[in-house]
This record gives C-alpha cells, structure tokens and sequence, in this order.
C-alpha cells in the first residue's frame, strides 16, 4: 500500500503494522533518483496519524495496577486546621465530638515552601510523609494542578454516555479534550512520562504517592471522590512513552514546534 504526498514528493511504503520505509523521489532528465530524507519517517507519522505519542520502535506494554484519587483529605492526606499563628503550631480539625487537635508545625524551609504564599486562619495541612505539618497548596509533587483527563466532546464514546454529555452541553470550558494527572514511581517513571490507560485515556506523570510503589502500580486523577471510587481498582495493559522517546521528540528542530501544535490540537479536538 502506497501513499504519496504529491507536494513534497513522499513516498510512504506502508506495510500490514506500520510504515516499512519512506523515500523521496527525484526526476530529472528522464531518470529516477532515489534518496532517504532525514526525518521523513518521523514527518509522514505526525502527517498521517497525529498520533506522535508512541515509540519509535515497539511500543512499551506493562499490566499495571491502576487506582484512581482526588484531591480530598482522604486522599492525598491533609486535614482543615486553625493556624496559631508564630507558635509553629496548628489546630487540627476532626470529626469527633471533641473536634480540636493541637498539632505542631515543623519549621518551615525552602524546599517545603508551599508555592501559594498567602495563607488563612483557617487552612488546609498535610497529616503524612516528610512534609506534615505544613500548608496543603493542592498541586502535585511536580509543581503543576491536577487534571482529570477528558475526551473532546465530539468522541464518539462521550455520546453514548448521556449522564457525562448533558452536564458538558451547557458548560462550554469542558467541551475540548485534555491530557490527564497521574502518580506513579519516579524512580521507574519519572515525571513527563506519558502513559495511555484503557478506557480513561491519556495521562502524564507528574505526581507521586506513600502507596504507588514500583513499576506495576499507578494513580490516576479525578476531580471527585465518587469518580475516583467508580474506578476503583483495575488492571491494565498501559502503553508507556518515557520523556524524551516520542516520535515528536525525534523530529527536526525546525518541525518539532509545529507537530507539537498539532498533537495538542488533536488532543484537544478529540
């Protein structure tokens, strides 16, 4: 099978699993010549399928363990608490009939500060790991805000579901798709790695958790506990793109920016 961009004279040799191999071709005084463009491969991929999101040999396949988490105190372990102010210290808030708790704060430091300066009398605390104490900022262990990966809303698949479509109909800011959040191990996932789940789509690693230990378990986002529990807990055959290996990565300098445009339009679009 053969597809041929005729402005550029591409000749795409496209096998049963993929493209086996791309020449350019040059006529001039009645004869052929034959040559092999730098880049070409990785150009007609991004042209064809807008798909640069997979490696450039054979894609990586785990069977991972993925759960689900939201931003909830259950989840990512912080509590709502009085802040006393220069004693270092708070009140932690429970739901018990004695609902007060006197919590000390560790000293604060560069590489804790929160990255939301402004702080309340009421606030929110982490109750666990190496940062408790301090002010919960609801972003992730890389610096940036949780997402909850979603499809445009021209996916097919948000169409056969009426409960998700209405709700999305009359809130215009949802209608275009976006790349989700996910917890992993970075030290066998480091953050940038892209990774597509079955049935929830696509998520970059950009935090961590006390739990989500070694290569086989991942954390995915969503904005509510009640979506984090339908989830639950499952088992999938996740595609793996580490930083840096994608076909987008490997373009010329030159295309790189304009495939990253259309990768994210597409992303976006559907």
């Amino acid at each position: 099978m053969y597809h041929r961009l005729v402005s550029c004279g591409v000749v795409v040799h496209r096998g049963e699993f993929g493209y086996a191999g791309i020449q350019c071709e040059q006529r001039a005084g009645g004869g052929d010549s034959k040559f092999i463009t730098p880049g070409a491969r990785e150009l007609a991929d991004s042209l064809f399928f807008f798909n640069v999101m997979k490696t450039k040999e054979k894609p990586i396949r785990k069977s991972i363990e993925t759960t689900a988490y939201c931003s909830c105190g259950y989840c990512c372990n912080w509590e709502w608490g009085i802040s006393l102010g220069p004693l270092n210290a708070y009140l932690g808030i429970l739901p018990k009939p004695f609902p007060l708790r006197f919590r000390r704060r560790p000293a604060a430091t560069h590489e804790h500060q929160p990255a939301r300066r402004r702080h309340y009398l009421v606030d929110k605390f982490w109750t666990a790991t190496e940062i408790k104490g301090h002010i919960y900022d609801g972003l992730t262990a890389s610096g940036s805000v949780p997402r909850q990966t979603r499809r445009s809303i021209i996916h097919p698949s948000i169409w056969t579901q009426p409960k998700v479509l209405l709700p999305r109909l009359v809130t215009p800011w949802t209608w275009l798709g976006q790349t989700g959040t996910a917890a992993a191990d970075t030290e066998y996932y480091p953050f940038g790695t892209q990774m597509h789940v079955p049935r929830h789509g696509w998520v970059t690693v950009e935090d961590t958790g006390g739990a989500i230990k070694g290569p086989h378990r991942v954390d995915l986002y969503y904005q509510s506990h009640g979506a984090a529990l339908v989830w639950g807990r499952r088992d999938s055959n996740v595609l793996i793109v580490p930083p840096g290996q994608s076909r987008l990565d490997r373009l010329p300098g030159a295309l790189r920016p304009i495939a990253k445009t259309l990768d994210a339009l597409k992303h976006a679009l559907y």
